[in-house]
């Protein structure tokens, strides 16, 4: 009985220090979740509302069933940071950022004079919730964000989103796992995939930038950093499966 007392307090110490550790020690919430097909959306606003038009209603998982994080944030140039790409409609015009798809030949048209400002600027603009609940009810599970496993799904063929629009780009296959162990030895390690991640993205859009391989690692690589979108919180808060999932991240935060 003793010893079983002493292994239940010892799981509730580590729970309760990944809590914290999630939590941001109560300084910094995470964000607040949004429905199942609601996750990962984005309100774009940089210009909209100045022009008296609507925000832009982008959905991720919509476009992530057909292409690859990649082909937005490096063939495209879409910034990773919400509303640090400067688009314009003659931007979109021209064929570039969302214009290189939405051309009525790969998707519904948004560069000519005549479109339907609708289907992009507005809540209107959001795809019906019946066509994820399709997709989810096919899908691999998980237990945060959209419910859906985007890695086991390609991987099970269910969906097969493009590296790239010319088809030029072939994923680079790196099977390496990084173990990084936090200052607070309460908080189990962290394992870092990289070949979940090189699935969807390119060496190029974590490196330099995100991560400074340069450096062999940041003293302000801190859950506080993160919670603030900074290295892994630039996608896992809003957009890739969030913070909330602790268990995929941090390994044997439940002894056997």
């Amino acid at each position: 009985m003793k010893e079983r007392f002493v292994w239940v307090t010892a799981l509730l110490l580590v729970v309760a220090g990944v809590s914290l550790a999630v939590a941001g020690v109560g300084r910094i919430p995470l964000p607040e979740p949004l429905p199942e097909d609601k996750y990962g959306n984005l309100i774009m606003d940089r210009a909209s509302s100045k022009a008296g038009l609507s925000p832009v209603v982008f959905s991720h998982w919509r476009h992530r069933v057909y292409f690859t994080c990649r082909v937005c944030h490096t063939d495209l140039g879409f910034v990773m940071k919400n509303g640090a790409s400067e688009i314009t409609m003659q931007d979109i015009r021209n064929g570039l950022f969302c214009g290189a798809c939405h051309n009525d030949e790969i998707a519904f048209q948004a560069r000519g004079e005549d479109v339907d400002c609708g289907r992009c600027h507005g809540i209107e603009a959001l795809p019906e919730p019946v066509k994820f609940r399709q997709l989810r009810a096919r899908a691999p599970s998980a237990n945060f964000g959209n419910k859906i496993d985007w890695t086991k799904a390609i991987e099970s063929g269910l969906i097969k989103p493009k590296n790239s629009l010319d088809g030029a780009y072939s994923p680079f296959e790196f099977d390496k796992a990084l173990i990084m162990t936090p200052d607070n030895r309460t908080v189990p390690p962290v394992t870092f995939p990289h070949k979940k991640h090189t699935v969807w993205l390119g060496c190029e859009n974590c490196h330099p930038e995100v991560f400074n391989i340069e450096l062999k690692g940041t003293k302000r690589f801190t859950k506080q950093e993160m919670l603030n979108r900074r290295f892994c919180g630039l996608c896992h808060l809003t957009i890739a499966f969030p913070m909330d999932d602790c268990v995929r991240c941090h390994v044997n935060i439940w002894p056997e």
